[in-house]
C-alpha cells in the first residue's frame, strides 16, 4: 500500500521497531479467549492475521501522510447528564507554509458565548485576532514579523488536524501511540463483526511511563481492513475500571477513496456523572484557499508597513497587450500576402 519503495521502507521499519515483534509473537503463541477456552489463532483466521501485520503499517503511514494535506472544519458539543454544556468550533486553512486557525466558543458551561479567535502566519508575518461574537468587528491581539515570533504562539494545522490523520489510534480516549507502541501488551485478537463488514478486534492493556501514576488503561478496538485499518468502535476502562471511555467513529472518504473521519461519539461514563461528546468534521484537499486569507487585509486589517505584497497585473495592461498582439499579427499576414502577389507577378 506505501507508495514507493522509500515510503513502504520507512512504514515497515517503524512497524519492526514499534511492536511488530510482539504481535508476530501473538500470532505464534496460543492465547484462550475469555471463558472460551481456544486460542486466538483459531480466533482469527490466517488470512485476515496476516493482512493485518502486512498491511496495516503501510496503510497507516499513508492515511498519516494524506491527513496532513487537508483543509478542515470540525464542530464539537459535550452533553453532562442530558444537558448541552459546552460547544465550539474550530477549523484550519493552509497553503504551503501559510496558516490560519480559528477558534469559535459557542457554549462554555451551559453559558452561551460568541467569542472568536484566529491566529494566522504568512511569509512575512504572524497574527492574532478575536472579535466577541461572529458579526463583531476583528480586534488585533498581536502582530509580529515571523522572525520574531514566538514559535509555541504560530498557529499549528497539524496540531488541529490530528484527528483527521490518526483514526487508527484510540485519541479519543487520550491515548496518542498506535497499537505497534511497546507500551502496548496485546491480549487477543478475533474476528468481529461490524454491521455488514468483517473486523479485527484487538484486547490490549496500555501501559505508558507518562501515565504510570495512573495505572495501566485496559480496553479493545475495530480496525477495518477494507478502510486502511482505521478504528472504527473502541472501549478503554481507565483508573482502575471507574472511568469507561467508549467511542463510535464513522468515516467519508476524499474523491480518490481515502477514507476520511465524518463523526466521532463518545460516552464517558464515571461514577458521579456521565458524559457525551459528539464531533462533526468536514475535509478537503481543493480548493485550496488564497494567499489573501493569510494576510490582515482579509480581515478589514491594514497590512504592516513595512510589507509590501507584489501588486497584481492590472486588468487594462492584459487588454492592452492583446490588442497589440492582434495588431501585429495584421501586420505580418499584410505583409506576407504583399510579398505572394509580388512573387505570382
Amino acid at each position: 500500500m506505501c507508495r514507493g519503495a522509500a515510503s513502504g521502507t520507512k512504514c515497515l521499519t517503524k512497524w519492526t521497531c514499534g511492536g511488530l515483534i510482539p504481535l508476530l509473537a501473538l500470532a505464534a503463541t496460543p492465547v484462550f479467549a475469555h471463558g472460551q477456552g481456544q486460542d486466538a489463532s483459531a480466533s482469527v483466521p490466517n488470512q485476515l492475521q496476516g493482512r493485518f501485520l502486512t498491511e496495516a503499517p503501510q496503510a497507516w503511514f499513508q492515511l498519516e501522510q494524506r491527513g496532513k494535506q487537508l483543509q478542515g472544519l470540525t464542530r464539537y458539543k459535550a452533553y453532562k447528564d442530558g444537558k448541552l454544556f459546552s460547544e465550539y468550533e474550530w477549523q484550519f486553512r493552509r497553503l504551503g507554509r501559510q496558516v490560519w486557525v480559528s477558534y469559535q466558543i459557542i457554549r462554555e458551561s451551559e453559558r452561551p458565548y460568541g467569542t472568536v479567535l484566529l491566529s494566522g502566519r504568512n511569509d512575512h508575518y504572524f497574527f492574532q485576532l478575536m472579535k466577541k461574537d461572529p458579526k463583531a468587528t476583528w480586534t488585533v491581539l498581536a502582530v509580529a514579523p515571523l522572525t520574531q515570533a514566538d514559535e509555541s504562539k504560530l498557529p499549528d494545522a497539524q496540531k488541529v488536524a490530528y484527528q483527521f490523520y490518526s483514526t487508527h489510534v484510540p485519541f479519543w480516549a487520550g491515548i496518542r501511540e498506535p497499537i505497534t507502541s511497546p507500551h502496548y501488551t496485546i491480549q487477543q485478537m478475533q474476528e468481529a463483526r461490524n454491521g455488514h463488514r468483517i473486523a479485527l478486534r484487538v484486547e490490549f492493556v496500555y501501559n505508558s511511563p507518562l501515565r504510570s501514576s495512573q495505572g495501566p488503561l485496559r480496553g479493545w478496538v475495530l480496525f477495518d481492513p477494507e478502510r486502511f485499518w482505521t478504528i472504527s468502535q473502541g472501549e478503554i476502562r481507565h483508573q482502575g475500571e471507574t472511568i469507561v471511555t467508549r467511542a463510535q467513529l464513522s468515516y467519508g472518504q476524499l474523491e480518490d477513496g481515502f477514507p476520511v473521519i465524518s463523526a466521532l461519539e463518545k460516552w464517558i461514563d464515571r461514577p458521579s456523572s456521565a458524559l457525551y461528546e459528539s464531533y462533526t468534521f468536514s475535509a478537503w484537499e481543493r480548493p485550496l484557499p488564497s494567499p489573501e486569507e493569510f494576510r490582515l487585509s482579509q480581515y478589514g486589517l491594514p497590512e504592516p508597513p513595512e510589507v509590501a505584497w507584489p501588486k497584481p497585473t492590472p486588468w487594462w495592461l492584459y487588454i492592452s497587450l492583446s490588442g497589440l498582439v492582434m495588431v501585429l499579427l495584421g501586420l505580418v499576414y499584410y505583409a506576407w500576402r504583399r510579398h505572394r502577389r509580388a512573387a505570382s507577378a
